[in-house]
């Protein structure tokens, strides 16, 4: 429930600027293995919102559509070695998930999904982990697996490509050392912002003092 927040003008007409709404998440999903080391996962996610206010928001429920939240293939022990592979639509987040976290930022909190290829090696007897990821995120939320009720919606104001080099050791006990370069390439599909390419370099210390 928000007042005068997207108005700004306490002299408003009506309840324009009186947002009354509950917002609902159901999610679905299924982990199936294949082998001892080959797992396929899938997961639905339907939200909606229940509108009570403003007086331009119909009071029913919206059933927009159902996203194709995760979908991928998992891979342990990869060639024989210390390497676990992720192809398709997952989760991740390094961290605190302060850099890498949500890939769909201006869809609330109905999905965080990243459309990737990650590979994760565990250096032996290190307590180490090096992640290399490819990340290939569409901003229409029916670029790569179609909705059900598909109403177009978007899931950035880009078109976003990315590399990620991610280093992790837990040697030390309660505490983390990070290191990692980031790459993130944008094309506006859904906005007029203007087309970018970041790079981040940085470390990241955490722990119990």
């Amino acid at each position: 429930n928000g007042w005068n927040i997207d108005t700004l003008n306490d002299n408003s007409r009506g309840r324009q600027s009186n947002w009354n709404f509950t917002l609902n998440r159901f999610r679905w999903g299924t982990k199936t293995k294949i082998t001892d080391d080959v797992d396929f996962n899938h997961r639905w996610v339907w939200e909606f919102r229940t509108w009570d206010g403003p007086d331009r928001y119909k009071k029913e429920v919206d059933f927009s559509e159902i996203i194709w939240d995760k979908f991928n293939l998992s891979l342990r022990n990869f060639a024989d070695m210390p390497l676990n592979v992720v192809i398709g639509r997952q989760d991740i987040m390094f961290g605190r998930g302060w850099l890498v976290m949500d890939g769909t930022n201006i869809d609330e909190g109905r999905t965080i999904y990243f459309d990737a290829l990650r590979l994760t090696y565990e250096i032996p007897n290190k307590d180490t982990t090096l992640d290399m990821i490819y990340i290939d995120q569409r901003a229409d939320s029916s670029a790569w697996l179609k909705p059900f009720a598909d109403s177009h919606n978007y899931m950035n104001w880009h078109d976003q490509k990315g590399a990620i080099v991610y280093l992790t050791n837990r040697s030390r006990p309660n505490l983390q050392l990070e290191g990692y370069f980031i790459y993130k390439g944008e094309n506006a599909v859904n906005s007029t912002f203007a087309d970018s390419d970041v790079y981040t370099v940085g470390g990241a210390a955490s722990g119990v003092l």
